[in-house]
């Protein structure tokens, strides 16, 4: 990955953003923005979390994460706003 990007998750509901971010809080640094324009053109919330919060990140994600993995999307976001999609482990 190149430097100065970071991560969005992305969900299909405001609902399950919402649900994700009390999941997140305490565990990962996070902040709520609108998803990315190089995601998506349409409305929505996305969570951005800083490359070095990865590791903690991919953490929550396999422990009790409250949203259904087919309803979410990891993006990383490089330096120059291009999005590339990412495995979920």
């Amino acid at each position: 990955m190149e430097k100065g990007g970071y991560l969005a998750l992305t969900f299909e509901s405001t609902h399950a953003a919402m649900a994700a971010q009390k999941h997140l809080k305490g565990r990962v640094c996070h902040a709520v923005m609108p998803v990315p324009r190089c995601i998506s053109a349409s409305c929505g919330i996305a969570i951005r979390v800083e490359e070095p919060e990865q590791a903690a990140l991919e953490e929550a994600l396999r422990n009790g994460f409250p949203v259904d993995v087919k309803t979410y999307a990891l993006y990383h976001i490089d330096g120059q706003d291009c999005a590339e999609k990412l495995a979920i482990v």
